[in-house]
């Protein structure tokens, strides 16, 4: 039994070791022992009693739990962990040290922000219409067979043209910028915020009838209108419309959008800073030529 316990022990490519209440190493296997000379060069060859406190910077949490470290080895290159510990006790239950699992998350944390970047608009941060298209796709399916409201938004910044033309581009960056942090701010974590491209932005509320979205909407409506926004030197008064539709048996995602776009071009024709919800009777506004 030895023998198979050595053997599994040092054939796991996590770093495992325990440590005292001190913080000294009990035992440790090889990935343990190779993650540590990379880390820290020059240590001695037995490193059963070094105190791993001093090489990781500082003890555990008392309780254990999972937490994430960024460390450089000894060629300055970066090196993140994820490291979760549990603790150990003693026979009459007292705290006796802890148990370490540390991972070399490095490659993997690499992979997923270059993922998010991909996904990300470079100028807002907020998703880009690729991401939107598929989140929607996988939301619509949910409320599909769930049988929930979902609502969809299309929101779009009032004479902008005028901004960038008036002010600079640079002031417009801003401006956009400014207005996808208040979207980032403004509406529940399950809702799907993106911009759609130029000064057009979706957000998606699953669960939601198109009432209930339209009345968030028209919160952050109001606080927009209220608001100055300092952009490149300039002080601007910024406003938004917004069209709203709800998803409909049959619709596709271009369905979805493209009434959520009609709402929008009425609340455009209506005069702008308003929010117009699809399907509901509107006279005044006609509908968009092809």
């Amino acid at each position: 039994m030895p023998v198979a316990r050595e053997r599994v022990f040092d054939m796991i490519d996590d770093a495992v070791a325990t440590i005292d209440a001190s913080g000294r190493i009990l035992d440790l296997n090889i990935a343990a022992e190779l993650l540590l000379l990379r880390l820290t060069p020059g240590l001695p060859e037995r490193l059963i009693g070094l105190s791993l406190a001093d090489l990781l910077g500082g003890l555990p949490p008392a309780d254990g739990g999972e937490i994430e470290v960024a460390r450089t080895d000894g060629s300055g290159r970066p090196v993140e962990l994820n490291v979760r510990t549990s603790v150990l006790r003693d026979s009459r239950g007292g705290h006796a040290g802890w148990a370490i699992l540390a991972r070399d998350v490095t490659a993997l944390n690499r992979q997923r922000r270059e993922l998010e970047q991909a996904t990300r608009d470079a100028l807002t941060g907020l998703h880009n219409r690729r991401h939107l298209m598929e989140e929607l796709r996988r939301e619509m399916a949910a409320a599909a067979a769930d049988g929930q409201p979902l609502s969809a938004a299309l929101l779009d910044i009032d004479h902008f043209k005028q901004v960038n033309d008036r002010y600079g581009h640079r002031a417009g960056d801003e401006v956009l910028a400014w207005f996808a942090g208040l979207l980032s701010e403004g509406f529940r974590r399950g809702d799907v915020v993106a911009r759609y491209g130029g000064e057009e932005f979706v957000v998606v509320f699953p669960g939601a009838t198109a009432e209930q979205a339209r009345m968030r909407v028209e919160t952050l409506r109001e606080r927009v209108s209220g608001q100055e926004v300092r952009a490149d030197g300039h002080v601007l008064r910024v406003t938004f419309s917004a069209g709203v539709a709800a998803v409909m048996p049959g619709h596709s995602p271009d369905d979805l959008l493209q009434a959520a776009d009609e709402a929008l071009y009425a609340a455009k024709h209506g005069g702008r800073d308003q929010t117009r919800v699809a399907g509901r009777p509107d006279p005044d506004a006609p509908h968009r030529a092809a």
